[in-house]
């Protein structure tokens, strides 16, 4: 009887170290989904892979002369992954960002990774493990881009609310237009003029 008892509760503990470290890995999981996303839209969101590319290029390379994207398509094989994209490109330049001369067959090859997300498309380098955020995408579903969207809006917030100190907000709200504008703008308002969510006055 009491080995009997001895088997259930090592039984029950080992259920329950495995459901502790379940739940840690799957926290951690979004965690990192969530934070490299976020980090990945500060960084730009683009309408299409390419597009993205040649941002990418542009600030790798210095006075580009031409950028002929070779390859833009899914990662995988059988296409079974079209959220993950990987763009191949020939990049003639006069010298790389770090001052190194292009390869001496006239042109450099560069590649990397874009993700679909709900605005467009963002870059995600190989060392950030894209196919493993994609994996965190979807095991968690539209919670990752209500993650996202609530950060936007609260940055959107801090900025209506401006610095603090009694130091007044970089942007204010227009009476004409029912949006948001910058403080002291030099700039035509339909130039500077954006919409910020749940922020108009009613």
């Amino acid at each position: 009887m009491k080995q009997l008892q001895k088997s259930l509760l090592a039984i029950a503990a080992l259920t329950l170290v495995t459901i502790q470290l379940a739940a840690i890995l799957v926290a951690t999981l979004w965690f990192y989904t969530t934070l490299r996303l976020e980090i990945a839209r500060r960084e730009g969101v683009y309408e299409t892979p390419e597009e993205g590319m040649r941002v990418l290029v542009t600030e790798s390379w210095i006075d580009v002369e031409k950028v002929e994207i070779t390859y833009a398509g899914t990662n995988s094989f059988d296409g079974s992954n079209p959220d993950v994209w990987f763009v191949i490109a020939r990049v003639w330049a006069a010298r790389r960002g770090d001052g190194k001369p292009v390869h001496q067959r006239g042109y450099d090859s560069a590649g990397s990774f874009f993700l679909r997300v709900q605005e467009g498309w963002v870059h995600v380098p190989e060392g950030k493990f894209p196919e493993l955020i994609v994996f965190g995408m979807r095991l968690f579903g539209p919670l990752v881009e209500m993650q996202g969207a609530t950060y936007r809006q609260w940055q959107a917030i801090q900025m209506v609310l401006g610095p603090g100190n009694g130091q007044p907000s970089p942007i204010e709200y227009d009476q004409t237009t029912s949006a948001m504008v910058p403080r002291n703008h030099n700039l035509s308002r339909q130039e500077e003029t954006w919409q910020l969510p749940n922020l108009r006055k009613s």
